[in-house]
């Protein structure tokens, strides 16, 4: 089986103001016998975004080190950033999904989500016709996991869930970098 892992980095964090720069998409296989953490990437795709008005603030660019002028450069418009993700998708038809809509996994996974369906919104295409209104979020996971106290304290922030698990593997905030490392994350929580 094969599992989508997403993560974005955005010019803030209200989904209804700000917006979307970067979309990390990290398709992993479960099917890996290994017990070490590794994972096996089926597909990997990362989309720089550029909205028709963008709206960032300078907080959000100090975490995610996005150079404007570069991305501006680089950066593809919603409707083909969409249509990449789609065709991506695509071919790569054994994801997991529920009624055969695609279960999306991260880490504080709705706050990505809710920036992958503003960036839907700004096209011609719905996140409902592919996407599952299903998650499956690794911060909720580790959050349980404390109050069952499994672990004696809280480590639900990614970057305390990756030193915790040392997983140690830089740049981070990259939307491609974070898709990856949660799955590895996720793949080290299947082993408790």
């Amino acid at each position: 089986m094969n599992l989508l892992f997403l993560d974005t980095e955005t010019g803030g964090l209200d989904p209804l103001k700000y917006s979307i720069l970067s979309v990390g998409l990290a398709i992993i296989s479960t099917n890996s016998k290994s017990n070490d953490g590794n994972i096996d990437i089926v597909d990997r795709l990362e989309i720089p975004v550029k909205e028709p008005d963008i709206c960032v603030h300078e907080s959000a660019l100090k975490v995610n080190r996005i150079d404007m002028s570069y991305h501006n450069k680089i950066a593809k418009s919603p409707e083909v950033a969409v249509k990449e993700i789609i065709d991506f998708i695509s071919r790569n038809n054994n994801i997991y999904s529920d009624k055969n809509k695609i279960i999306l996994f991260g880490h504080n996974v709705y706050f990505d989500v809710n920036f992958i369906i503003r960036l839907f919104n700004l096209t011609s295409y719905k996140y409902s016709d592919y996407f599952s209104h299903r998650v499956v979020d690794t911060s909720s996971i580790l959050r349980f996991l404390y109050l069952n106290k499994t672990f004696d304290h809280d480590i639900s922030n990614l970057d305390a869930a990756l030193d915790y698990y040392n997983i140690n593997e830089y740049p981070r905030h990259t939307s491609l970098q974070d898709a990856i490392l949660t799955a590895k994350l996720f793949k080290r929580l299947l082993m408790i």
